[in-house]
């Protein structure tokens, strides 16, 4: 199992990161590589041969986006890696494209409506008081289970 990340400063990028080391550990898994893009398509391309290239016998790479997860699917199709035969993929957002193409994604989507909201909540809040602290909002995501994995 491998996990290709984000930008490594961006705090998407480490709450997606952390939330998988913790559910893999939370069953006794481990990943067996990590690698980071820059949460494009082209970068889960690239990334995506790398990990498929690699000696690493890999049964599942987890995305931390749906764009990078798109590109490691044209990634194992370049390799004639089966998806999810061969390898399972998944991502995180549910964007549109996500449930089109070769292999709809399998992915998490998060409620970005919500999200959008929490923000502007947390936004109001401090403009009324500027010595509050910041806080973190985390919004429930849902699995949506599609071809990929």
């Amino acid at each position: 199992m491998a996990w290709l990340g984000g930008t490594a400063d961006t705090f998407s990028d480490q709450e997606r990161s952390q939330g998988v080391e913790e559910a893999l550990a939370h069953y006794g898994l481990s990943l067996q590589a990590q690698r980071r893009g820059n949460f494009s398509l082209s970068s889960g391309v690239s990334e995506g041969l790398a990990l498929l290239d690699s000696r690493l016998s890999l049964d599942a790479i987890i995305c931390a986006n749906d764009a990078m997860a798109l590109g490691v699917v044209e990634a194992a199709a370049q390799r004639g890696i089966r998806v999810p035969d061969d390898v399972a993929i998944t991502g995180f957002d549910d964007v549109p494209g996500a449930a089109w193409g070769r292999c709809p994604l399998t992915t998490v989507r998060n409620p970005v409506n919500e999200t959008a909201l929490e923000a502007l909540r947390l936004l109001e809040t401090r403009v009324q008081d500027p010595t509050c602290d910041n806080q973190v909002i985390r919004v429930g995501v849902t699995l949506v289970p599609r071809s990929s994995g």
